[in-house]
Formats: structure tokens, C-alpha cells, sequence
């Protein structure tokens, strides 16, 4: 003993060392994840920030869109004044000329013939230069659509402008264009209105990349100046851009581009990339530094408790050191035993405190679920649709936030296939003064899809205009993918079905009606009587065409039926419409209502007409050798031997033959079922190797191993099942058979039952033998069943393992291993 002390105390290191090494081992995987952690925290601040741009430039779209349709709809209503309808122009320019003394736009009329008609920026009458673009004019006229030019130099205005162009009807036709010129300086005011902070640089520039508006900046951008590099490199693109990718600029400008569908001009939002780094490194500082300090005094606190228990480690080193050389050991008065009590109460205390503090926070959920909370989506919204106002659960469902939500930003979150048809039942449903109620997608940013089933009442003024709407959405994803998994499962019964011959049916009592599965055409045949009635057939056209012989017998069966024994299986015929008969066997299940009637009747049939026709077959093929045997005998007296012995040959033969057609339906059955199984067995396995990885006691690693191990078996036992049914050889292999037994020791144990006594004698030299693993614990299973049913009242089951030579081989290298089960007071079987 002092040997083995010697050498452990030789290959052991110090209670300090230990502790070191705890602290570096949590340590070092903390400070890695944390690295892991602040990498991802900085790429997904830049992502915020990214986002924010994109979204205020698509605000700055938005509003020079709003702004750009104001003055079309101006245009269009100008362009209907009866004064210009009826040509008369020297009324129709003092009334426009209004607008622009008071909006500072210019309205300009030009011809087909291309020469402006008037303009309002100068006096009645005054000699006008040729319109700026009379392709566009031409153009506009045509297709009778609005126009948005690009930035323009005006000969009138004699500064750069932007034209809005509608055409003039009359008499179903346009011959006149009117237009309004705009300032560039307009696009300036926009870019102050929207708000973004002074930090950002904002720009719009027109298709061909001139800028009509640059925050910051003096004034209007001049004719001919180069627009910096990150205005020319995102013009007519949509999305967040890097200005410098591709050798363009000189310093990273990370900006959000948005380009107008209407205008097909881009709306621009930028910041300089070191602010971007800079914002991110603020907002990072003061988590680091919190990490820092935890961390520092978590190693102080470490060190202090790594001392005090070093300490106590001595005292029971020297009172261990005391017991040895056997002299008397004080009253060891450490941290050791006061530890354990005190961490046993605090486990207890902390224990309660969990409890109640488990029992504390359901409360507060609870409170909070019930006075803020609600388990749909609540949203409303004005007469034009721009929400008001969500609640929580509806930003859950979305993946937005409350301020996203707000106005027309809640349309972002739709699934783009859905958004037409959302808008087409919401303007139906306002119309025909409906509920609204649709099932529809969201799309959160990070991709996830979300489907929603959609509700919606108008909310109408005391004068019976709509003011808005109020509604509700509702989260039944689930729901679609149970609709799937119910939908796949319908049609792989439905395919198992048609593969066996076999239908289902469901007969309601009470409405008398039959359905039948599609599988029923092919089998019963053409002619059934309402077998194209979507509400199916009656019971009494199907009986009708039970065969006679067998109708009263079905009745009778279906009589007998009650809660106690509502399963039956029948055998009939059933005469098609054609004249022909088929044998149908037939397996179903009563349900019976609160007073004992049957109300409906659920099974399956199958067709088994080739079956009963074999057995036919088989029957008169007796019957006739039967026949040919009585005749023999009379006549042949002496031959009776050996026609006997023929006859018992030719049963025999015929028995082999219907033994080795169920043997192969059951080898195609095995062979079908075991690759599903296997399937199981796999997940199971997976299962375990993952529970594996979280456990703890030994405990629970021993119940695993004993779950792995019965999957290891039931994975032997379809090999088993595959060599029975001939799909699958024996794989017999040398193995070690005492090993097999201790592995198979509580698997015995359990199957022989709480009343039989399990004891296992192994001799400690085994020879290794050649057998199939598998099929060894199956039979050895076996026995322990026989053993556990010979002996109700309990015994003594003893499994011995003995090295054995046989007769022919003692005293030579070759030999045997066995093993045997005994049963006490009952019977000994061997393996």
C-alpha cells in the first residue's frame, strides 16, 4: 500500500496547481468567446448602421415621390380648366400664373408643332424659344403618360431645372403638353425637411448621375462639377454601397442608395467610414471595459479562495500523514467538513430561494402577459392604410420594430409575392364593406417566414366615412406545416394502399353515406352506384352487391358489434357491376356514441381474390387426390403402404409450398419494414450520442449505456430478421463470449423479471468463439423469457459459460466454448 502511495504521490501535482489549472481552463475558453462575441457585436453594429441608411434614403425617395406626384396632380387638374379646353390661353396663363407666384413654379404649354404656347414666368404674349426636349414632348403625348425629365437647363428660367410633363385631352386625344419646371433648389428644401442628422451626407442625382441636391453644400450643385466618388458610383443602384470598391475614391463612404420607380432618380445617404468605426468603438468601450474589471476580480476572488483551500488541503494532508504513522489525530477543525454542511445548506436554501423565486417570476410573466400582452398581433391603421399604432406581439410576429412599423413601413415586412394580394383584399373588402381576412406571409429581415392569418374591420365616422381600420394577426406557421405533414401523410397512405389492393371507407350511420378512397375504382369496378357523388355511396347500394351467400353473414357480423368488441374481420364477395366477383377481406372499427350506438364505422378492405382462388385451387386438388386414394385402395389392397406414403409425401410438398410463400410475404415484409426501423434506431443512437455530451452523474452515463446497448442489439435483431426472411446473411465473427454475457447481464436480468433470481457463473479462461453477436443475445433473450414464463412464482436463473472439448478433438489445439441456462426447479436449456 505504501508502494501505491508512493507512486501516486510521484505522478500527482499540488491543490494549487489544480486550481491554476481550473482557472486557466475557464479563463482562456471565456476570453475566446468573448473575442468570437465582440467580432460579431462589431459586424452587426455596422449592419445597423448600414440598414439606417438604406431606410433614410428610401425616406428620401418617399418624400420626393410624394412631392413629385403633388405637382402631377396639379398638372392633370390644370390641364381639365375649361380655359384651356377651350383654347382660351390669355385666361388659362393668368390663372397658372397664380401658382407660380405663389409655389415659385414655372407652367409651361407647348404644341405638337414643338413651340410653347406660354409660359408663366414671363408676361402674356412675350416670344417664347422652342420647348427644351420635343421628343419627350412627342413622347408624352402619344402614350398620354406623365413624364419626369432629368436636370435641364431652362432658356426662360435661365437656371437648371427639372420638367414634369401630363398631356392635354381633348376630344380623346393630346395634342398639347403642360409641363412645370422646377427648381433644383426645391430638392435642397426636401433634403433639410427630412430630418436626418447633420452627420450623414444626403444627395439625389438624376439618371444620368447629375446631382440635383447635395447635404452638405453651399447651394445647388453648378453645371458641369465632378459629383464625388460616392454619388457617381451608386447612381441607378438600390442598396447599401461602399464608395472605393473597384479603385473608386479615396476613402471608405459607406452610403444607402434608393432609386425611384417613379423618377428613376437615386436618393443617396452616406457617412464617412471612420465615423461608422468610431460610432461602433463608442458603443463597444464600455462593455469591454465591464468585461475587463469582471474579469480582474473574478481572478482575485480566485486566488484569495485558491489559498484558503490550499490551506485546508495541508491540515488533511498532515492528519493523513498522522493516521498512517498510527498516531492519535486531533480534532481536524477545517474547511473541509464545514464546507460540505454549509454548502449543503446553501444548496438547500438556494434550492428554496429558486423556488420562490421560479414561483416569483411566472407571477410577474404572468402580470405582465395579462396587462400588456396579448396572444395575437394588434395593429391600426388610417383610411389610406399607414398604420398607427402595433402592440408587441405584433412586432414579434413581423421582426420589426414598433417605429418600423409606423406609416407605410409595416409593407416592408410583407412577403413580396403577398403584397399585391394583400392590398387587391383590402381595397375588396373596404369596397364591399366586408371583414377583412386573408392568410398571408411576413418576411423579417434575417429571412425567417412567418404566416399570419390576417383580420380586419373598418372603423367608420358617425357620417359613415371610413376613418381607418383595426385588426388582428394571428401566427399559424405551425398550423401550414402540420397542413403539410397531414397533406404528405394522405398521400403515402393513399400510395400504400393502392400498392396492397387495398381502400379505406368511412360509413356514417346516421346520414348513411359510404366514402371510399380512390383505391376503390380499380377494385369493385365500373358501374358502383354513386361512386362519382362527392358525398359518396349509401350502405344499401353497396350491400346490394354483397354476394347472397355472404350478405346475411356480413349483417349478422355488423349486429354483433358493440363498445366491448368493436373490431371485426370478414371475408366476402362482391359482385361487380360487369357481372365478374372478387373476394374482399374486411378490417374495421365501431365507434359507438355516450348510449351505445354505433354512429360510424371506419376500416379497410383488401382485394383477395387471387388468394381465395389458390385456396380453391388447393382444396379441390385434395378433394380429388382424396378421391384418387379411396379409389387406389379399393382396388389396389396391397399398394396401400405406398400410396400412403405418396400421399403423406404430396401433403407434405404442398405444406412446404404454402410454407415457403408466407416465409417470402414475411421476408418482403421484414425487408420493407427494417430499413424504416433502422432509420429509428439511427435517430435514437443520435439521441443518445447528444444526451451523452450533457450528462453528468454516473448515473445517467450508465442508463445511457444501457440504452446504447439495446440499440446495438435491436440493430443485431434485423439483421436477424434479414437472414431469417433470406434478405441478409449471418455475419458470425470471433468474439470474446464472457464479454457478450456481462454485456447482456442486466438485459437478462430485466426480461427474467423482479421475481426470478439472476446469477451469472463465468469461467475466468473462455476460448473465444465464432458466432453472430446478435443472434447470441437473441436467443440468450429467449431463454430468459421461457425461463421468467416456466417459473410465475419465482426461482433461480444461473447462466454458466464453461470451455468444453469434444470427443473427437481432446487433447488437441481444437475445441469448443458453451454456455448454459438453468432454471431452478423447472428446466436447463443450452446455447
Amino acid at each position: 500500500m505504501s508502494r501505491n502511495l508512493t507512486i501516486c504521490a510521484k505522478h500527482s501535482i499540488s491543490t494549487r496547481a489544480h486550481l491554476i489549472l481550473l482557472a486557466l481552463g475557464l479563463i482562456i475558453p471565456v476570453l475566446i468567446f468573448t473575442g468570437l462575441l465582440l467580432h460579431h457585436q462589431v459586424k452587426l453594429q455596422r449592419s445597423h448602421i448600414e440598414q439606417d441608411l438604406l431606410k433614410e434614403a428610401r425616406t428620401v425617395t418617399a418624400m420626393i415621390e410624394r412631392d413629385m406626384r403633388g405637382v402631377m396632380a396639379m398638372l392633370e387638374t390644370l390641364a381639365l380648366m375649361p380655359a384651356l379646353q377651350r383654347r382660351d390661353f390669355a385666361t388659362f396663363h393668368q390663372q397658372a400664373s397664380q401658382i407660380t407666384k405663389r409655389y415659385g413654379i414655372g407652367i409651361v404649354l407647348a404644341d405638337g408643332g414643338e413651340r410653347q404656347r406660354l409660359n408663366t414666368r414671363v408676361p402674356w404674349n412675350t416670344p417664347l424659344p422652342p420647348f427644351f426636349d420635343d421628343d419627350i414632348a412627342r413622347a408624352v403625348m402619344e402614350t398620354k403618360t406623365p413624364y419626369v425629365t432629368d436636370v435641364e437647363f431652362g432658356p426662360v428660367a435661365r437656371a437648371e431645372v427639372v420638367g414634369i410633363l401630363v398631356p392635354v385631352p381633348a376630344d380623346g386625344a393630346a395634342t398639347q403638353v403642360l409641363a412645370a419646371s422646377l427648381p433644383v433648389g426645391r430638392f435642397r428644401d426636401i433634403l433639410v425637411q427630412t430630418g436626418i442628422a447633420s452627420d450623414r451626407g444626403i444627395a439625389v442625382v438624376d439618371r444620368d448621375g447629375r446631382p440635383l441636391a447635395v447635404i452638405p453644400g453651399d447651394g445647388p450643385p453648378r453645371r458641369g462639377d465632378d459629383p464625388p466618388a460616392w454619388i457617381k458610383q451608386a447612381v441607378g443602384r438600390d442598396g447599401v454601397i461602399t464608395a472605393g470598391e473597384g479603385g473608386v475614391g479615396e476613402r471608405d463612404v459607406i452610403s444607402g442608395a434608393s432609386r425611384s420607380a417613379m423618377t428613376e432618380w437615386t436618393a443617396l445617404v452616406s457617412l464617412p467610414g471612420d465615423a461608422v468605426d468610431a460610432r461602433v468603438a463608442r458603443e463597444l468601450l464600455a462593455p469591454i471595459g465591464l468585461g475587463l474589471a469582471l474579469l480582474a476580480l473574478s481572478a482575485a476572488l480566485a486566488y484569495v479562495f485558491g489559498l484558503r483551500i490550499a490551506r485546508a488541503a495541508r491540515v488533511l494532508t498532515v492528519a493523513g500523514n498522522a493516521l498512517q504513522g498510527g498516531h492519535s489525530v486531533p480534532p481536524i477543525r477545517t474547511t473541509w467538513r464545514e464546507a460540505n454542511e454549509v454548502g449543503q445548506a446553501l444548496t438547500t436554501a438556494f434550492s428554496r430561494l429558486n423556488e420562490r423565486t421560479a414561483a416569483l417570476r411566472a407571477a410577474e410573466e404572468r402580470y405582465h402577459t395579462l396587462a400588456s400582452s396579448s396572444p395575437v398581433g394588434i395593429f391600426r391603421t388610417d383610411a389610406e392604410g399607414r398604420c398607427v399604432g402595433v402592440n408587441r406581439r405584433w412586432c414579434e410576429i413581423a421582426g420589426a420594430r414598433p417605429e418600423q412599423a409606423l406609416g407605410n413601413g409595416w409593407t416592408e415586412f410583407l412577403h413580396p409575392e403577398d403584397h399585391d394580394v394583400v392590398f387587391q383584399e383590402w381595397r375588396h373588402a373596404a369596397l364591399e364593406n366586408r371583414p377583412f381576412r386573408l392568410e398571408y406571409r411576413f418576411r423579417a429581415p434575417d429571412g425567417a417566414i412567418t404566416w399570419v392569418l390576417g383580420e380586419a374591420l373598418v372603423e367608420r365616422t358617425a357620417s359613415g366615412d371610413i376613418s381607418g381600420f383595426v385588426g388582428t394577426i394571428t401566427d399559424i406557421t405551425a398550423n401550414k406545416a402540420l397542413e403539410r405533414q397531414l397533406r404528405d401523410a394522405e398521400e403515402q397512405l393513399t400510395r400504400a394502399l393502392a400498392a396492397g389492393r387495398m381502400f379505406a371507407f368511412d360509413w356514417h350511420l346516421e346520414t348513411d353515406t359510404v366514402r371510399q378512397s380512390d383505391g376503390a375504382a380499380p377494385i369493385l369496378g365500373p358501374g358502383r352506384e354513386g361512386a362519382s357523388d362527392p358525398a359518396g355511396i349509401t350502405s344499401h347500394a353497396f350491400f346490394e352487391r354483397v354476394h347472397p351467400e355472404d350478405r346475411e353473414r356480413f349483417v349478422d357480423t355488423l349486429i354483433a358489434l358493440d363498445p366491448g368488441t368493436p373490431n371485426y374481420t370478414i371475408a366476402y364477395r362482391y359482385q361487380r357491376g360487369d357481372g365478374s366477383t372478387v373476394w374482399l377481406e374486411e378490417s374495421a372499427a365501431a365507434i359507438f356514441d355516450d348510449d351505445g350506438r354505433m354512429v360510424r364505422l371506419t376500416g379497410v378492405t383488401a382485394d383477395v381474390t387471387e388468394r381465395k382462388t389458390a385456396e380453391d385451387i388447393l382444396r379441390g386438388d385434395n378433394a380429388m387426390l382424396e378421391a384418387r386414394v379411396v379409389e387406389r385402395t379399393r382396388a389396389l389392397t396391397d399398394a396401400a403402404l405406398e400410396l400412403s406414403a405418396e400421399i403423406r409425401r404430396r401433403e407434405e410438398a404442398q405444406a412446404a409450398l404454402l410454407q415457403s410463400q408466407k416465409l417470402e410475404a414475411l421476408g418482403q415484409l421484414v425487408s420493407g419494414v427494417s430499413h424504416d426501423f433502422n432509420n429509428i434506431l439511427a435517430v435514437i443512437q443520435s439521441s443518445y450520442n447528444l444526451l451523452r455530451r450533457r450528462t453528468i452523474t454516473p448515473e445517467e452515463v450508465k442508463i445511457i449505456d444501457l440504452g446504447e446497448q439495446a440499440v446495438t442489439r435491436a440493430t443485431g435483431l434485423i439483421h436477424h430478421l434479414l437472414a431469417f426472411a433470406r434478405r441478409e446473411e449471418s455475419r458470425p465473427t470471433v468474439v470474446d463470449i464472457k464479454d457478450i454475457l456481462r454485456e447482456s447481464e442486466e438485459m437478462i436480468c430485466h426480461t427474467a423479471g423482479p421475481l426470478v433470481r439472476c446469477r451469472f457463473d463465468l469461467a475466468t479462461d473462455l476460448w473465444p468463439v465464432i458466432v453472430d453477436p446478435s443472434r447470441l443475445n437473441a436467443v440468450l433473450l429467449n431463454l430468459a423469457a421461457n425461463a421468467r414464463d416456466a417459473m410465475p412464482k419465482g426461482g433461480d436463473l444461473v447462466v454458466t459459460a464453461r470451455n468444453q472439448m469434444t470427443g473427437a478433438q481432446a487433447g488437441s489445439a481444437a475445441a469448443q466454448a458453451g454456455s448454459a441456462v438453468a432454471q431452478a426447479g423447472s428446466a436447463v436449456a443450452q446455447a
